[in-house]
């Protein structure tokens, strides 16, 4: 289903990824846009990443990245070269709600799209709570298509 975008946090709001202290800015975005440093492979499918003995990941074509840099670097490659697969939302009131999509959910803020494909987990009534009726009814009328 299409997901409005503004109704979904992404990393330029807060530091999502548990590793960071702060927020991801469109600043660091846009400069490894210009500069081409973006990390094509989703980290967990990965082999060509690594934590060395100092902690830093290692990457082939990137060159020795932060956690930070690989973060931006990933949500680079995302709005330059977008992506087909759907973001997973887990409608949990009082939980971080994207399983899966948050450098996608965080392209699509950057790049200022209205929707982004989303799958829906969870129950009804707290996809109510945290969306409104009309996402959750979409989402249920998702959940019969299938």
């Amino acid at each position: 289903m299409k997901m409005p975008v503004e109704l979904l946090p992404g990393g330029f709001d807060f530091p999502i990824w548990p590793e960071l202290d702060e927020s991801i800015t469109r600043e660091e975005v846009q400069d490894a846009i210009s500069s081409e440093t973006w990390l094509e492979t989703p980290f967990d499918t990965c082999p060509t990443i690594h934590l060395d003995e100092n902690g830093v990941f290692q990457a082939l074509g990137a060159g020795n990245l932060t956690n930070r840099q690989r973060h931006v670097s990933r949500i680079a490659y995302l709005v330059v070269h977008g992506w087909e697969d759907a973001i997973c939302i887990n409608a949990q009131p009082g939980h971080w709600p994207v399983l899966d999509g948050n450098h996608r959910l965080t392209a699509a803020h950057f790049r200022g799209d209205e929707t982004i494909e989303a799958e829906f987990d969870g129950f009804e009534a707290d996809i109510v709570e945290l969306f409104g009726p009309k996402i959750a009814a979409e989402a249920v009328a998702e959940w019969d298509d299938q």
